[in-house]
């Protein structure tokens, strides 16, 4: 798109994060080529290189490139575990635990993350970050690795209200 870039533009490194993103499904070598400048370091910003590591890590793993995902998801991690605004990444990284067969890791790294969910600055955040935690919870529970409990209560009805929040806020996306 030639468009000239404007106050509403995303910066560079987003925009190579969403051209990634967009290419990501067909050619997810190119979207590694795409992340490259971001996740090197050439461009960063606020969200970057936190959020396009770890969409690399999930490209890695397409790929068959697990050392390549762990170093990624190390990388994101660090630079997200410990801020709330950084939910998506997080949420990112804990999907790239569960396929890379580390539920019990995603599970610990999760549960304290939980409460952050009430705060999240956006619907698509919170949909995105519920539905995530429901995913690792689920995971967990079919290989026996859950918690019997979360913060007091049965796991099963966790995720149930974790589902049922990221249903209603697609729904209500959908709308």
């Amino acid at each position: 798109v030639a468009e000239p870039r404007d106050t509403h533009s995303d910066c560079p490194a987003c925009e190579y994060r969403g051209q990634s993103r967009l290419t990501a499904a067909h050619d997810p070598s190119r979207a590694l080529e795409l992340l490259a400048p971001v996740v090197e370091g050439d461009l960063t910003c606020g969200e970057e290189p936190r959020t396009s590591l770890a969409d690399a890590a999930a490209l890695r793993l397409s790929l068959g490139d697990v050392e390549g995902a762990v170093g990624d998801f190390r990388r994101s991690w660090h630079l997200s575990q410990d801020d709330p605004t950084a939910a998506l990444p997080v949420a990112s990284c804990l999907r790239v635990l569960l396929r890379l067969g580390n539920t019990d890791r995603a599970v610990d790294l999760l549960l304290p993350r939980l409460a952050w969910l009430d705060g999240l600055p956006s619907p698509w955040d919170r949909m995105w970050f519920s539905a995530t935690a429901a995913h690792v919870l689920e995971r967990a529970t079919v290989v026996g690795l859950a918690p019997a409990e979360v913060d007091g209560r049965p796991v099963a009805d966790v995720v149930a209200d974790l589902r049922a929040t990221a249903d209603e806020i697609a729904a209500a996306f959908d709308a």
